[in-house]
């Protein structure tokens, strides 16, 4: 007879149904928004996502979410599931795996068509998705996952991105001849812009993928004016080159430049050489026709299309526009009406609203000796129209001046003197934004202000942006619409969105940061540098050295240059740099260099900001050891650290007070991962009238269109001391 149960065997039973029993507890509870200790886990889940699109290639970054349970680093952290899919049901997508957890505040992995050599030195996890193509919109789902403490997944976020091919080579090349001007076209291609140099081409292939475009422009043709009918091509002074380029870069698939220089790839024969002048129109240009289908009453402003005759025998040399109240008296607009617009649509601005107007345009060339053919009126009644982010061609404003970007700079550790830039440096290259007070920065972070303000109810008593957000600048007479801003911004903060962090004002400076030695590097964060934690202690903390935003150790993740609004006023001081210091120390260790190409005679070795045996280029200090903050221990460094000048910053013309708080408008990003003083802080996102996130762009946009002309302008609110000198024209000079 068998004995079914004994007293041990029960317990084993008893034992295995409690296994089974909390197994069964677990996978119910994976399927479910909470977990045990009443915690709704279904708020756990990643936030402020954001995509990177590249060929067969997306990048997703995300802030790490916060572990559950214990406090630190004994917290439970989460895995993240990721799917994928082309379309809005998860039910369809495909599974890619898990992303496993770690202590970066952001968490970051890529989706790639194939593998590749490159992938194991990125530093973050690749899913291969043999099925990603480009052009193709695809939605990439996460959630967070604490399935191994117990606690279930989070609730899914989505977000939507589409891979886009290498720009290609440019084709069809045209240049036709106008009345005072030539007009250059290409054939365009889906999703590629296209830069345009002037007498300012790479002088070299290795530069190719690295320049700074100094106009990018999403059309099929650019006219180049030529005052006087002067020739443009003369066999060596001149230049012109064009190239293609997105997100990828300006290289092809075949790792090729995409720059295409005037004489050397494209028109290389002497006809075609001779063709690259301007001649005088042989007829009268044909009456201007408005399309009246086109002619809208927008906020403030007139907009409207007409047909440019840009080349051929009537060519037009000039159009301009004139409006009127009474359809009789015109007044004449003094500037011509921009060819390398697209005329879709041409703005009439400052005008009033719910008023009517006529509106004409009229048209000259050479043959008419200063007479003008002009147009029939329209009429036209302006209303105010809301800023519309989906109609990327809305016209915002104008720009009344250059908003500049980069800058020549004189002679800095980086880079070797040349025959072509014999002082040294580099040309037209450093980005302003990243380490000066330019009018670039003023207008953004004006924008952030003017925005919470005076459309919301916060009233902010600063905006605080940083310099890494803007990757491009603004040239005089350019229409600003919602695509050209999105060129304007670094595409990781395309979506950043507007918040209202309070911080007192012992978060902002503190006498640590007054007394800072400069000849010290602290760590930022380390607690016996408590200075280094404040807002403009960490602001001050940016070298100086004409590599804006160059690499260094004294920063909390990164090289983040400070812009203020308005409201604020301070100087950062740095030590001195002499000029003559390098110059002798360059005689006496470099003679066998020849300064024009950077090879030494006696080693055949080029020199370059990796290979400086001689210390040829390096600027030296031998105080202290950047990385450990030690005076005692010395190092041979280019970079130092600057302090804000004491008594020098005020908000609103008062100091900075301990005991006051401080309302400050920023974006999610700025606030969560840049610097030290809002981490932890509770932050407040900006909404509009419809409960939605502003997002910067939005905020900008809606400034330029209320202001409706943008004119660049410095006013001293952050003053710079000590340091490698940059190029003072671009300086704030309170005489000016």
């Amino acid at each position: 007879m068998i004995k079914l149960f004994t007293n041990s065997n029960f317990k084993v039973l008893f034992v295995f149904l409690v296994i089974v029993s909390l197994l069964t507890a677990c996978s119910e509870q994976d399927s479910k928004s909470s977990g045990n200790s009443g915690i709704n886990v279904s708020s756990y889940y990643p936030a402020n996502v954001s995509p990177t699109a590249l060929n067969e290639r997306i990048t997703i970054q995300f802030g790490r979410v916060s572990g559950i349970g214990a406090e630190n680093t004994d917290a439970c952290l989460p895995y993240y599931d990721i799917k994928i899919g082309t379309d809005d049901n998860i039910l369809n997508a495909d599974d890619l795996g898990t992303v496993e957890p770690n202590d970066n505040l952001l968490i970051r992995f890529a989706v790639k068509k194939a593998k590749s050599d490159a992938d194991s030195t990125e530093g973050f996890p690749f899913f291969y998705y043999s099925e990603l193509s480009n052009n193709t919109e695809y939605t990439i789902w996460i959630r967070s996952n604490f399935s191994k403490c117990g606690y279930g997944q989070s609730d899914w976020t989505s977000v939507k991105s589409t891979p886009i091919p290498y720009p290609s080579q440019i084709e069809n090349v045209q240049v036709q001849q106008g009345d005072k001007h030539l007009r250059i076209s290409w054939t365009k291609k889906q999703g590629e812009l296209y830069s345009i140099h002037i007498d300012d081409c790479p002088s070299r292939e290795g530069q190719y993928s690295k320049w700074t475009p100094a106009l990018s422009i999403n059309s099929d043709h650019y006219i180049i004016e030529l005052a006087n009918n002067t020739d443009l091509y003369d066999g060596s002074n001149h230049t012109i080159c064009i190239a293609a380029h997105n997100a990828n870069g300006f290289l092809d698939i075949d790792n090729k430049s995409t720059w295409k220089v005037f004489g050397k790839d494209i028109l290389s024969t002497a006809a075609e050489k001779a063709g690259l002048q301007g001649r005088a129109a042989l007829l009268p240009p044909e009456k201007p026709v408005i399309n009246s289908q086109s002619v809208q009453g927008k906020n403030k402003r007139a907009e409207f299309t007409f047909n440019a005759v840009s080349f051929g025998d009537n060519s037009v040399s000039s159009y301009q526009a004139g409006y009127s109240l009474d359809g009789v008296s015109y007044t004449w607009l003094d500037t011509s009406i921009p060819f390398n617009q697209d005329i879709a649509p041409y703005i009439i601005s400052g005008l009033e609203n719910n008023v009517q107007y006529y509106i004409k345009i009229r048209a000259s060339n050479s043959s008419l000796a200063g007479a003008w053919v002009e147009s029939d009126a329209v009429s036209v009644t302006p209303l105010y129209t809301p800023v519309d982010l989906n109609d990327l061609n809305q016209y915002l404003g104008t720009a009344a001046g250059d908003f500049i970007f980069a800058e020549d700079v004189p002679h800095s550790d980086f880079w070797r003197i040349s025959t072509n830039f014999n002082t040294g440096g580099r040309p037209n290259t450093d980005r302003l934004v990243r380490g000066k007070e330019t009018a670039l920065g003023n207008l953004f972070a004006d924008a952030v202000k003017w925005y919470g303000a005076e459309m919301t109810s916060h009233n902010p008593d600063f905006a605080w942006l940083i310099g890494d957000m803007i990757s491009q600048g603004i040239q005089a007479n350019q229409t600003i619409t919602p695509a050209f801003l999105q060129t304007v911004i670094t595409s990781d903060y395309l979506n950043d969105t507007l918040v209202l962090v309070t911080l007192n004002g012992s978060d902002l400076i503190s006498d640590a940061d007054y007394n800072l030695d400069l000849n010290l590097y602290p760590s930022v964060g380390d607690s016996s540098n408590q200075y280094t934690q404040t807002l403009f202690g960490q602001a001050a903390s940016v070298y100086r050295n004409n590599h804006y935003g160059g690499s260094g150790g004294t920063t909390y993740n990164g090289k983040w240059w400070g812009i203020p609004s308005s409201e604020v006023r301070y100087t950062i001081e740095y030590l001195p740099y002499s000029i003559d210091e390098f110059n002798a120390r360059f005689n006496a260790n470099c003679a066998t260099v020849d300064k024009s190409t950077g090879i030494d005679s006696e080693t055949g070795a080029l020199y370059d900001a990796v290979t400086d045996p001689k210390k040829c280029y390096l600027l030296t200090y031998e105080q202290a050891n950047p990385e450990s903050g030690n005076p005692a221990e010395t190092s041979v460094m280019g970079y130092k650290r600057g302090r804000i000048q004491n008594g020098s910053l005020s908000i609103n013309g008062q100091a900075v007070s301990s005991s006051m708080q401080y309302n400050i408008i920023t974006t999610t990003k700025t606030a969560k991962e840049m610097y030290i003083a809002f981490l932890g802080k509770t932050i407040t996102p900006i909404l509009d009238n419809n409960n939605q996130p502003v997002t910067m762009l939005k905020a900008v946009a809606e400034y330029i269109a209320y202001k409706n002309s943008i004119s660049p302008y410095l006013d001293g609110r952050i003053k710079l001391t000590g340091g490698v000198p940059g190029n003072t024209a671009n300086d704030y000079n309170a005489g000016n």
